[in-house]
Order: C-alpha cells, then sequence, then structure tokens
C-alpha cells in the first residue's frame, strides 16, 4: 500500500554465489517460462 501501484521493478539482473548457479538459473528460467503472454484484452489473462 505504500506505492498505490506507481512503482516499476524491473531488474536487470542477479547476484549469485558460484555454487548455486545452475540452480538459480534453473529455477528463475522456469518461473519465467510460466508467464503468459497474450493480447490484454483476451479473458483470462489478468
Amino acid at each position: 500500500m505504500s506505492n498505490s501501484g506507481q512503482s516499476c521493478d524491473a531488474p536487470t539482473r542477479m547476484l549469485v554465489e558460484k555454487s548455486i548457479y545452475k540452480r538459480a538459473v534453473k529455477e528463475a528460467t522456469d518461473e519465467a517460462n510460466k508467464i503468459k503472454v497474450n493480447v490484454a484484452s483476451k479473458k483470462g489473462d489478468i
């Protein structure tokens, strides 16, 4: 409630230790692949 939806979070980098690099890339990729991109006016996209 502190920003009334007027903030933009668009990170371009993620810092991780070498020891967990592969796991971090896999988890980030898995989450990104869950995002559905479509025309905003189509039902079910929001």
